[in-house]
């Protein structure tokens, strides 16, 4: 079993023993130093259910007139969630069992798809490339439907022109909107703010492409990427994320916007070109400066961005997170919700594995 750095000190108090000397002198010797603690009694229940089932994308094409376009453009968003919680919820022990709905993550990003198809679907003669409407599965598990999906593309990738992701448009409220993936393609900011002229959504423009979401497998097969996203809040991966909650009319705004930007993709002349713009894409609190992977074995660093307070930190590439102020770190979500939580200015320890080593690196969170 585990211990969070806070109850491996206190027991190391009990004890007077410094375990993370000792976690790091077995994994330097790589022996163990199993022994009996005198007085010490750790009471343990783990049960243990795996079960696997098969899971689909859902999948359709709206051709251009004709059916003789080379191209094509992607419009996605995820639609599976964390059903009974047994996976990936942030909610307390009461309420770790209930149904975790998912109207914010994903149900707004499914229902903005359905929109953008519809207008698209109106305007079906003016298309010059297809567009194709796919639903994401398993996302929360490790974004598994969209990699299935750039591993046995429906369409060849050399033909995708763009990928447009929608998840969690649905809490726009009086916040900003915060487009990522600007970065991935010179033509996308402007792009963004002349398509939002008429609709007037606060925006934020994020260049990275590389975001927790299924626009991530797109960009790392260097396809131009958009990623529409209100925010993270304090419904994340709760059950209280429900739809009493949902900015109705701020949805609609970012549908709105989302359907006019992927018109554009997909009756303009020329392609948008491709360049390459490594950071998140994910504005999910203070900043701090370092985006991340999800490995079978952990959450990783996978870019530090230069000057920021994770280089001063001296975050490196591949330290694996270990906890964040004490909270355990295993996804990435957990580090979201983590980060999201904290203030412009607050000193923050993450706890990190870098090699053998156990490291507690502090940083002091910027303002973005």
């Amino acid at each position: 079993f585990h211990l969070t750095c806070r109850a491996a000190r206190r027991l190391g108090k009990l004890c007077r023993i410094s375990f993370p000397k000792e976690q790091n002198a077995i994994d330097k010797r790589l022996e163990p130093r199993s022994r009996l603690l005198p007085g010490v009694r750790i009471a343990v229940r783990a049960i243990l259910k795996a079960k696997q089932l098969p899971v689909r994308n859902v999948c359709a094409l709206l051709e251009a007139p004709g059916g003789a376009a080379t191209e094509a453009i992607v419009i996605g968003a995820h639609f599976d969630h964390l059903g009974h919680g047994a996976f990936g919820s942030l909610a307390g022990s009461k309420d770790k069992s209930k149904v975790h709905n998912g109207a914010d993550d994903n149900g707004s990003g499914t229902a903005g798809v359905l929109e953008v198809a519809s207008f698209l679907a109106a305007r079906k003669p003016m298309l010059r490339r297809d567009v194709l409407f796919v639903l994401f599965t398993a996302e929360e598990m490790g974004l598994h439907g969209s990699k299935h999906f750039v591993a046995s593309p429906l369409v060849p990738l050399e033909r995708i022109v763009a990928m447009v992701n929608l998840d969690m448009i649905g809490r726009l409220e009086r916040g900003k909107l915060q487009v990522g993936g600007t970065g991935t393609s010179p033509i996308f900011p402007d792009l963004i703010k002349e398509k939002n002229r008429p609709h007037r959504v606060r925006v934020k423009l994020n260049p990275g492409g590389r975001a927790p979401s299924d626009n991530r497998p797109f960009y790392d097969k260097g396809i131009p990427v958009l990623f529409f996203f209100t925010g993270l809040h304090k419904d994340y991966h709760r059950p209280s994320d429900d739809f009493r909650r949902i900015d109705r009319r701020g949805l609609g705004k970012v549908a709105a916007l989302a359907a006019d930007v992927c018109f554009d993709l997909a009756t303009r002349d020329q392609r948008p070109p491709f360049t390459r713009a490594d950071a998140s894409g994910l504005d999910a609190g203070p900043f701090l400066g370092i985006s991340l992977e999800q490995r079978k074995d952990g959450v990783f660093v996978i870019h530090v961005e230069p000057k920021s307070p994770a280089a001063r930190a001296r975050f490196r590439v591949d330290d694996r997170i270990e906890e964040f102020d004490d909270r355990p770190i295993t996804t990435i979500a957990e580090f979201n919700a983590a980060h999201a939580n904290t203030k412009e200015g607050q000193k923050v320890a993450i706890a990190i594995r870098r090699g053998s080593r156990l490291l507690t690196l502090k940083a002091k969170l910027g303002k973005r």
